[in-house]
């Protein structure tokens, strides 16, 4: 159930009022900006944090992987359009928000994310893998495993089921119409190695 386990997500704004994650996140921080409207509409990190910590026997939704997790919500990345799937990140975005969930000792940090390697986001990485902290990453849609964060040793590769088979080191779990919890007190289906 995750019980004493903090997950920081570094992703997109995640809806911290979604009856689901109400009393699951401990922590919301922008990078971004100071728009805390946006933060809460933002779909893909509400997607991710639903999938990972949903809450579990309280008569709505659906229930996280760990419904007992405390979750970290670090907004790193800017949705391209308004409710869209896809984000925009940068460097100097993301290694504040690493900084931040190694500050507050986050056991597992989620990187739904995908782009060219970094040195200062890789030396921050292996920092926080010399220090205990598991890091997932998603394998992106290319497949390719040679970028941030999945192509920094000791990140933990995550794929679709079905998607690059030919990978070592991958861990594959399902990815094809997942409902997850989305803005706005909702529920869709999503897709993808998030």
């Amino acid at each position: 159930r995750g019980e004493g386990v903090s997950v920081a997500i570094i992703d997109t704004g995640v809806a911290t009022r979604h009856p689901d994650l109400q009393g699951r996140i401990v922590l919301a921080r922008n990078f971004i900006d100071d728009d805390m409207q946006s933060f809460e509409s933002d779909r893909h990190g509400t997607e991710v944090a639903g999938i990972i910590g949903a809450d579990a026997n309280n008569g709505v939704g659906i229930a996280g992987i760990a419904p007992a997790v405390h979750l970290l919500a670090l907004k790193a990345c800017e949705p391209a359009r308004p409710m869209s799937m896809e984000a925009v990140c940068n460097s100097f975005t993301l290694a504040r928000a690493l900084g931040a969930a190694l500050d507050a000792h986050a056991q597992i940090v989620n990187l739904s994310l995908g782009g060219p390697g970094d040195p200062l986001l890789s030396a921050l990485v292996s920092y926080g893998i010399e220090r205990g902290v598991i890091f997932v990453g998603a394998v992106p849609e290319d497949g390719r495993l040679d970028g941030f964060p999945v192509g920094i040793g000791g990140v933990i590769a995550v794929d679709e089921v079905g998607r690059s088979s030919d990978a070592t080191g991958v861990l594959h779990a399902p990815g094809r119409d997942i409902v997850s919890t989305a803005p706005g007190a909702s529920y869709d289906f999503v897709s993808g190695s998030s």
